[in-house]
């Protein structure tokens, strides 16, 4: 988990592959009940309110 939390281009990249398809097959097998249950899933939650605090700031700059 520590090497995930400092390095998790690495740890993605490395467990998941670099290949963007296998995410993309991955969501899109996903159908909108599915997505519903996970955008209420606190993890889920927490990493949308940070990405769009990045996303923002960096509008901003």
């Amino acid at each position: 988990w520590q090497v995930a939390r400092q390095h998790p281009k690495a740890f993605l990249t490395k467990n998941l592959g670099q290949d963007p398809l296998f995410i993309e097959k991955i969501l899109s097998n996903l159908d909108d009940e599915m997505m519903q249950l996970l955008q209420q899933h606190p993890l889920i939650q927490e990493l949308t309110k940070f990405l769009d605090s990045v996303a923002y700031s960096e509008v901003l700059a």
